[in-house]
């Protein structure tokens, strides 16, 4: 299998359950080799290896080999072996920091905030809320960038924020 790498842009659009096996009969009637792949994809970050060009038969036992994974077969061709992972990837425990955009919205960087290489935006903060709330340091903290380091840190500092998120409503 090939060597694996970090990889943020591809989405994963996924089959249903009800689907996957549509996708393999889809594959074996091509009667074609595919390029194939796995990918890990984690609460933060994502995984991308080439295992390389399969078989249809190739193709359906490794799906059999990895019944947690879920296929997917893009528009050319290629076939993705998806598998969620509840963990933060290496990638972002060794470079993700959650901080303020410059919108006051809590987001996950690549990198320090200052950076502004923006992974995911989770929720509007109210900042006067919470610059009066929290400790004085904590909002100098998130304006600079806390690092995070595995998922129960992670978990934390969304819990955390979440009780100063704004509320969205549907009114105008």
């Amino acid at each position: 299998m090939g060597k694996w790498k970090a990889f943020d842009s591809l989405e994963a659009t996924v089959a249903p359950e009800t689907q996957q096996q549509q996708v393999l009969d889809q594959i074996e009637h091509s009667g074609n080799a595919h390029r194939v792949f796995a990918q890990k994809v984690y609460v933060c970050g994502q995984e991308l290896a080439e295992i390389g060009k399969l078989s249809s038969d190739q193709i359906a036992q490794y799906y059999k080999d990895h019944p947690q994974d879920k296929i997917k077969l893009t528009n050319e061709g290629q076939v993705y072996f998806v598998e969620q992972v509840d963990d933060i990837s290496a990638a972002c425990k060794h470079n993700a920091f959650f901080g303020l955009d410059k919108h006051g919205s809590l987001s996950l960087f690549e990198g320090p905030p200052n950076e502004e290489k923006i992974i995911r935006t989770f929720f509007q903060l109210n900042v006067e809320h919470l610059k009066t709330s929290l400790p004085q340091g904590t909002y100098n903290q998130l304006k600079q960038g806390i690092p995070i380091s595995d998922l129960a840190e992670y978990n934390s500092v969304l819990s955390t924020f979440s009780d100063y998120a704004i509320e969205v409503t549907g009114r105008s």
